[in-house]
């Protein structure tokens, strides 16, 4: 009998081992996935994913004993140099004086304190659970930092600043996905990389000398150029995107500024936005009268020639011919000072201003809703959308009525309008899902192929290259989510067709990227040799047609 009882154990424990190994099914539709987590010891509060990896904030996090006697120093230095500038009655005796007296804080430990509420950690983690870009101080927070963004294969930070600085922190620039800088740091400040090219603008001092009276000056000089990932200067745009605004040469009054996702270079087409007039390829006839003057959005072509006219109030890249784009009004608005905040406010009507007697009137652009457009600024899709991102994996996700949902290319719902918040984009036919019962990652289909509840993460991302990040208990987890297919079959769909080919091809340029080692890589990867290749998508088309056999 025990004999039996045993033999029964082990053909179950054998059974529960095989059951482990098996992949997660969706069930009813023949998808079937492979899920794996991992947990790591990596602090975090909130997380970013793109491209699989994971851009990780911290707020207000205590400042360590290493930065506090650096900034300790630092203020030291400045008390010496103030009271060398001081007569010796007025001099300041101790630092925590100091502090009193310019900061209105009480002293040094209180001092570290709102340095430390106004800062937060900074760091990019890799798929794998390994630190990229170590945690670092930045200003700000969750909404105000400049978070690592991951674009292209390319790491960067201060990429949506309005405004070029001279004096770059530590951690600013562009990285590698190992952390190493990819060139030389002399464009620090930019936009992202799409299409293997970025736009980035510098300042310089140059010294100047007058034709006629042969003196010498020094002057600031602006400049915009589109670069590849060697730092190398593709295309000089300063003619048409470095002219002052005449409002002086402070970094705040600077020449012109690129709005929200605007600089993005993608498909040839560079999106921009203005203040003022920024050259005669741009904006050459336009005056304050213009609503065209008023910070809009539109694309030019690499000569600096405007392709889509400013008309936009905010824009995203184009993705194979599309871009989401959200319409303006320009209105009359009312504008007063404020004395409590010290500064201006709008008001809707003159007699919502706190003095009505001292408001003045300006137009102004007003956001509207987001749609579609094709390069030739046609709509393909209407604009009836609150919110919208960019099409991936041939889908888009918006939002309507506070609902969210998915669209396909031809502007159909894809996913229904949902209570719950889509995050992000669809990656591989799966998006990330999340309402007041927790998390999940589901297919297009609606099929639940991985779940968390409520109780079990403080912050989630979406998913991007079959990888997801949560934050449990202040440490980062990561979820690796793979659709089983086979060789050649790099959309999933069960069948290798010259779509697949298309796709191995346009991952062997760049202009999509698969997470190496995972499912969607190994199907691309037709010849085994862990490059994609132009070689692996001709083998996937001749599979198509019968003409190759591929193995797995």
């Amino acid at each position: 009998m025990r004999n039996k009882v045993n033999h029964v154990l082990r053909v179950l424990l054998i059974f529960c081992l095989l059951l482990s190994g098996l992949p997660v099914f969706a069930a009813g539709t023949g998808e079937t996935y492979t899920v794996a987590e991992k947990a790591t010891d990596i602090p975090a509060q909130y997380v970013l994913c793109q491209e699989g990896y994971a851009s990780v904030l911290i707020e207000g996090s205590p400042l360590t004993e290493q930065e506090r006697n650096a900034l300790y120093n630092m203020l030291a230095e400045d008390l010496k140099r103030t009271n060398e500038q001081m007569p010796p009655e007025e001099r300041i005796a101790s630092v925590d004086e100091l502090i009193a007296r310019y900061f209105d804080e009480a002293d040094f430990d209180e001092y570290c304190e709102t340095v430390a509420g106004n800062t937060c950690l900074q760091a990019v983690v890799s798929p794998d659970g390994t630190i990229v870009m170590p945690l670092g101080r930045n200003t700000g927070n969750r909404e105000t930092a400049n978070w690592y963004y991951i674009s292209d294969g390319v790491i960067s930070r201060n990429n949506t600043r309005d405004y070029v600085e001279s004096n770059p922190s530590e951690g600013d620039g562009y990285f590698d996905l190992t952390g190493r800088p990819l060139f030389d740091q002399k464009y620090p400040y930019g936009k992202p990389f799409f299409n293997n090219a970025a736009f980035v603008r510098t300042l310089t001092t140059e010294t100047v000398t007058d034709e006629e009276s042969g003196e010498e000056t020094e002057s600031r000089i602006f400049h915009a150029y589109l670069i590849d990932k060697s730092g190398r200067i593709l295309l000089d745009l300063s003619d048409n995107f470095a002219k002052c605004n005449g409002m002086g040469d402070s970094m705040h009054g600077m020449f012109f500024v690129m709005l929200g996702n605007c600089g993005g270079y993608s498909e040839d087409l560079i999106g921009f936005s203005h203040e003022l007039d920024l050259g005669k390829n741009v904006l050459e006839e336009k005056t304050w009268d213009d609503p065209q003057a008023y910070n809009l959005c539109g694309y030019m072509d690499l000569q600096g020639n405007v392709v889509i006219p400013q008309k936009y109030y905010d824009s995203r890249p184009f993705s194979r011919g599309m871009a989401a784009v959200q319409s303006a009004e320009v209105k009359t608005v009312y504008v007063y000072w404020d004395d409590e905040i010290g500064d201006m406010v709008r008001a809707e009507t003159p007699d919502g201003a706190s003095d009505p007697e001292n408001v003045s009137e300006e137009l102004a652009a007003v956001p509207g809703k987001w749609g579609f457009i094709d390069k030739a600024g046609n709509t393909v899709i209407p604009f009836i959308y609150d919110k919208a991102g960019s099409f991936t994996d041939d889908y888009a996700v918006v939002t309507k009525d506070g609902k969210s949902g998915v669209i396909d290319r031809s502007g159909n719902m894809a996913v229904p309008f949902t209570d719950g918040v889509i995050y992000d984009n669809v990656d591989q036919g799966l998006y990330v899902i999340v309402d007041g019962k927790g998390a999940e990652v589901k297919s297009i289909s609606g099929k639940t192929v991985w779940s968390l509840g409520a109780d079990q993460f403080e912050d989630i991302s979406g998913i991007s290259d079959g990888v997801l990040y949560y934050v449990k208990n202040g440490k980062l987890n990561v979820v690796t989510v793979d659709k089983n297919r086979d060789a050649g079959d790099v959309d999933g769909d069960n069948a290798v067709a010259a779509a697949d080919a298309r796709l191995a091809l346009r991952a062997a340029v760049g202009l999509e990227r698969y997470r190496p080692g995972s499912a969607v890589f190994n199907a691309a990867d037709a010849n085994h040799d862990g490059v994609l290749s132009a070689e692996d998508a001709r083998l996937i088309l001749r599979a198509s047609v019968g003409l190759e056999t591929l193995s797995a």
